[in-house]
């Protein structure tokens, strides 16, 4: 990772796996793509208990199977990923409020 990053995934995600996210984060995926612990730009990862790819879509309120993948609606996943991305923004970018 070369710039700040910000990983909102669900704890039932599987499509792109939590555990496989926690390990690039931790430095150890399979990939080479993981960072040394504690080096470099900033990356966090929020993982949300019972939710699934797709928290954030609303469309998705009925659950679904796509490609053998369940992808589901989470209003409260949804809710708190959006607080996550203020926050990591206005800590890596910056924020009108801040800058008024």
């Amino acid at each position: 990772m070369t710039v700040p990053t910000l990983i909102l995934i669900g704890e039932l995600d599987d499509w792109t796996l939590a555990k496989e996210c926690r390990n690039m984060v931790d430095g150890r995926d399979d990939w080479g793509i993981s960072r040394k612990s504690n080096q470099g730009v900033p990356i966090k990862l929020v993982v949300y208990p019972g939710a699934y790819h797709g928290f954030d879509a609303s469309n998705l309120k009925t659950p679904i199977q796509l490609l053998g993948h369940h992808l589901e609606f989470n209003q409260s996943a949804t809710d708190q990923s959006i607080g996550e991305l203020r926050g990591f923004l206005g800590a890596t970018i910056g924020s009108r409020e801040q800058d008024n």
